[in-house]
């Protein structure tokens, strides 16, 4: 009897731990607004408000960082303006007139969280702070970052300077692309150039704020963020695997909340989600009937399709070709000819471009000319003939006549 007790608990705890596993809440977040997405595809795993404009704080410098780096060489000399002089909050105590390195305000930028770093940066690519926010409007567009306006490069409260936790995600997988990027925001201290005399005593080193670097294990980075209005936030990533995650907390009360909102979205999405390559790039689909068309044409994916599923989650996916619009020969190789569209249910997963394989022609008698040409040949051919049949009764006629 004991021992059908005893397993009967250990039914109940595996079933329980089980159930619990594949069926975990997501995290209770502490913080007004939250999210966790995979880096690679950009799939939103969860989300608390994350659509909800919020000041960022220093979260901008992820934005203002990837500009700099795609618009200047990091041994750039950078000259300090007196407007970078004595910035509000963190700073490196840039001087008037002081040369240094890109590199050096780069760091100081990304690790130390120095504002006076950012004008300097924004100044010697945009000419102005002004022009460098119109920068970074531009390039947040660009990137999908559709509910976000920033006045500035550093993210002190200014009115209209908002962003959101999904917009500031797309924006640091964007800049985690850039490898120069990510091994900065990864480094935890830094020994930085000074262009001022070492008995000034300036700072020379720079020291990262994101405590997610040594409390997760895997941390990458990215940026962490403090005003009165914004609160305490953080863009943390982490990776596991061939899974890279990047998780955002915007308004958070405290700085432990803040570190654990971010471990708890990281966790939720690495234990609840298992990737899923769904199409790889590059491999044949079918062959897609054109119409009018000589043949069919071969077609492949345009690009891989990667997709996340709770790991509780074993439905089918199925897959629906449906062709551009107006699609008819002639096809060029190369011509994107339709999508690959993957559904679970009803819910459409997503979809990749398909691309054709060889040179497809039209049927010719699916040219436009075609049948005017037979109609004009055959009154042509009519006309000779009728001509040829009188020529030949006159000549029996004036045969008969002679006779």
């Amino acid at each position: 009897m004991t021992k059908i007790i005893n397993l009967t608990l250990v039914m109940v705890f595996f079933l329980t731990f089980n159930l619990n596993t594949a069926f975990a809440a997501p995290p209770s977040l502490a913080a007004q607004s939250g999210l966790v997405m995979d880096a690679q595809n950009g799939q939103v795993l969860y989300q608390k408000n994350g659509d909800l404009k919020l000041d960022p704080a220093s979260t901008t410098k992820i934005l203002t960082g990837i500009i700099a780096l795609e618009e200047t060489d990091l041994d750039d000399s950078v000259t300090v303006s007196r407007n970078a002089v004595g910035v509000d909050g963190t700073a490196i105590g840039l001087q008037k007139g002081e040369k240094l390195p890109m590199r050096s305000l780069m760091y100081a930028l990304l690790l130390s969280s120095a504002n006076d770093a950012a004008v300097a940066i924004a100044e010697h690519i945009g000419g102005s702070v002004d022009n460098f926010a119109k920068l970074m409007n531009e390039k947040a567009k660009q990137l999908g970052a559709q509910n976000s306006h920033f006045v500035n490069p550093h993210g002190l409260t200014v009115p209209g300077h908002k962003t959101t936790a999904r917009d500031l995600a797309v924006i640091a997988r964007y800049a985690m692309k850039n490898e120069k990027f990510r091994e900065i925001v990864a480094t935890i201290n830094k020994e930085i150039k000074r262009g001022v005399p070492a008995e000034t005593d300036p700072q020379t080193w720079a020291y990262n704020h994101n405590r997610l670097l040594g409390k997760y294990d895997n941390a990458i980075g990215i940026k962490t963020g403090y005003t009165t209005a914004a609160q305490l936030c953080i863009v943390g990533g982490a990776r596991r695997g061939d899974r890279e995650l990047i998780a955002v907390v915007l308004k958070s009360p405290t700085s432990n909340s803040r570190y654990a909102d971010a471990m708890a979205l990281l966790d939720y999405g690495f234990n609840q989600f298992e990737s899923k390559t769904l199409v790889e790039e590059g491999k044949i689909i079918t062959r897609l009937n054109v119409p009018d068309g000589t043949k069919k044409v071969l077609v492949e994916a345009q690009d891989s399709f990667i997709y996340d599923f709770p790991v509780s989650d074993q439905s089918d996916v199925t897959q629906k070709i449906k062709p551009v619009s107006d699609f008819s020969a002639p096809v060029k190789k190369g011509d994107v000819v339709g999508k690959l569209q993957l559904f679970q249910a009803n819910k459409l997963l997503g979809q990749v471009n398909l691309i054709a394989l060889e040179d497809v022609g039209r049927k010719l008698t699916h040219h436009w000319w075609f049948w005017p040409s037979v109609a004009a040949v055959t009154l042509l051919v009519l006309r000779f003939w009728a001509r040829a049949r009188r020529r030949r009764r006159r000549f029996m006629f004036s045969t008969r006549r002679r006779r």
